[in-house]
This record gives structure tokens, C-alpha cells and sequence, in this order.
């Protein structure tokens, strides 16, 4: 199965409800696997999927990921560095927008202080035309958000 039609049948199963709890778990992790192989454009494809459908911080954080993997696609693929700081900008506001949610857990506050620093330290690299020393951001959303 090629990277297209794997996608779709991700995306496929996704829609197939529009419960989003039923497909969190299935969708994160599927964006996340094409994340972590530097396939940031599909990532965001799968996980904008989810988030059409979730609420609340959930949505926001959840968006905040999307902003990111668009960034490092256009540090790492479609070279445009203005529109991934704008973008690491606009996912910087959606991170501190969530910091006081009580739907955070203990080592959701934390990570998100983290993947703040991380952005920040990649904007810094960007303005200083040091891109080429980017590395993507860990992500995660499990364990980030109480059940």
C-alpha cells in the first residue's frame, strides 16, 4: 500500500464517525507515525481530521500540532521560513491558551512548558538562518490530557 492510499484509509476511518473520542487514539497515533518519518504534510492531513472534531483545549492543542508539523514541512520540504515562523507563532498562542486548562494533566503542563522552550528555540534558529540545525519538536498528546 502506497503512502496515498494509506492515508486515505486512515482519513476513511476517521470520518466514519463523528464521535471524536472513538477515533483519538487511532488518529494521534497515525498522524504521529507519519510525524516521526518526517512526513509532516500528511501528518497534519490525519490529525485535521480529528481536529474537526474535537472541543475545547483538546481542539486547540490538537491544532497547535497541526501548526507545527506545517512547519517543519515548510522548513524541511517547501522551504518557506516566514510562513513556519508565523505558523510556530500562531501554535506558540494556542499552547499558552490551554496552560491553565483543568483538563491538563500534571505532566501535560509540563510537556507543554517544554514544547514552548522547543518552538522558541526554533524560531531563534530560523531568524538566525540556522535551519539547517532544526530539529522537529517531540510531540505527544497522550498522557497530556485527563480522560
Amino acid at each position: 500500500m502506497n503512502l496515498t492510499d494509506k492515508l486515505k484509509n486512515i482519513l476513511e476511518v476517521i470520518q466514519a464517525t463523528k464521535d471524536a473520542k472513538s477515533t483519538r487514539i487511532f488518529a494521534i497515533d497515525s498522524g504521529m507515525e507519519y510525524y516521526l518519518n518526517k512526513n509532516f504534510f500528511e501528518a497534519h492531513e490525519v490529525w485535521e481530521f480529528q481536529w474537526k472534531k474535537e472541543v475545547g483545549p483538546k481542539k486547540l492543542y490538537l491544532q497547535a500540532m497541526i501548526q507545527i508539523s506545517v512547519s517543519m514541512n515548510k522548513i524541511f520540504v517547501n522551504p518557506n521560513l516566514v510562513g513556519a515562523n508565523s505558523l510556530l507563532e500562531k501554535s506558540i498562542n494556542k499552547l499558552l491558551l490551554i496552560q491553565d486548562s483543568d483538563e491538563l494533566t500534571e505532566f501535560g503542563k509540563k510537556f507543554s512548558l517544554s514544547l514552548l522552550e522547543e518552538i522558541q528555540l526554533i524560531q531563534k534558529k530560523i531568524l538566525a538562518n540556522e535551519e539547517q540545525e532544526v530539529i522537529p519538536p517531540k510531540l505527544q498528546f497522550h498522557e497530556v490530557f485527563i480522560e
